[in-house]
C-alpha cells in the first residue's frame, strides 16, 4: 500500500504549473446566453492572464492560482459582474482545454443567474467567516447550483473562500483527489469523516490534508498536498522519482 509519505516524497520537487485555456470556446458558449462583456473579459484580461507562447496554442491563454488569488482580492463582492468575473475564470483554470462538458455546465449555470449568485455569495461568506472547519460542511451543504458539482464548487471555496491567518483554509476535492485517496492510498472520505454524508466528508477530508502538511517534515502546505493528490490522479504505481 502507498503512504502519503511515499507519495509526497515522489512529487517533492515538483509543482503546478500555469493552466492553459482557451477563451473562444467559452466565448462561444456564453455569449450565446446574453453574458455581458464586462464578464467575459476577464477571460483575456492581461492584468491576469497571459498569452500561450507556443505559436500552435495561439488564442489559448494561461492563468496559475497566483492570478486567481489576486482577482479574488480585488473583487468587490457586492457587484454582481465581479463575482462572475472571478468565478468564470476559476471555472476556465479549473478546466483547462480539455473541458467542453464543463463549460457545458458553466453555461447552464450562468442560465440560473440568480441563484448562481446567491450560491457563490453565501459560500463564500460562509467560508471566510469561519472560525472552525465544522463550516466547510455547513458551505457543502447549502450549495445548490445547477451544473456545478462538487469539483467545480470545491474549487470556488478554495479561492473565494481563503481568508489570511487563519491555520486552515477550504480545499479541492475533485475526482482526481478522490481517485487518489482511494485508490494507491486506500483512504475513503467516509471512513475519514464516519459518515457517508458528502458535507461531513469533505470537511473531514479537509481536515486531513492539514493534519499530513503539520505532521510532513519538509513543510509542504496543505495547498500543495491538493494538488499531489490531483496530480497523480489514482495511479496504481509511483513514477520514478528523479534522481
Amino acid at each position: 500500500m502507498t503512504t502519503i509519505t511515499d507519495l509526497l516524497e515522489t512529487y517533492r520537487h515538483d509543482g503546478p504549473s500555469p493552466v492553459r485555456y482557451r477563451p473562444a470556446t467559452w466565448r462561444s458558449s456564453l455569449e450565446s446566453i446574453g453574458v455581458p462583456e464586462d464578464v467575459l473579459f476577464v477571460l483575456v484580461d492581461d492584468n491576469l492572464s497571459r498569452p500561450a507562447t507556443n505559436a500552435a496554442h495561439a488564442g489559448d491563454r494561461v492563468v496559475d492560482r497566483t492570478d486567481l488569488r489576486r482577482l479574488i482580492v480585488r473583487s468587490d463582492f457586492d457587484d454582481d459582474a465581479d463575482v462572475l468575473r472571478a468565478f468564470l475564470l476559476v471555472q476556465a483554470w479549473g478546466t483547462g482545454t480539455s473541458g467542453s462538458r464543463t463549460i457545458r455546465h458553466t453555461t447552464r449555470a450562468f442560465e440560473a443567474y440568480e441563484t448562481l449568485l446567491a450560491n457563490l455569495r453565501r459560500s463564500a461568506a460562509t467560508l471566510r467567516a469561519a472560525t472552525t472547519p465544522a463550516d466547510l460542511a455547513v458551505a457543502y451543504a447549502e450549495w445548490n447550483a445547477p451544473g456545478v458539482g462538487r469539483s467545480f464548487f470545491t474549487k470556488w471555496f478554495a479561492h473565494a473562500g481563503r481568508r489570511d491567518g487563519r491555520s486552515w483554509q477550504p480545499l479541492i476535492m475533485d475526482q482526481r483527489v478522490l481517485a487518489t485517496l482511494n485508490r494507491p492510498l486506500g483512504i475513503t472520505t467516509a471512513h475519514l469523516a464516519g459518515t457517508k454524508r458528502w458535507p461531513e466528508r469533505y470537511r473531514a477530508y479537509v481536515e486531513q490534508v492539514h493534519q499530513w502538511s503539520r505532521d510532513d517534515g519538509q513543510h509542504a502546505t496543505p495547498e500543495w498536498i491538493e494538488w499531489v493528490l490531483f496530480r497523480h490522479n489514482g495511479g496504481a504505481a509511483l513514477p520514478a522519482r528523479p534522481q
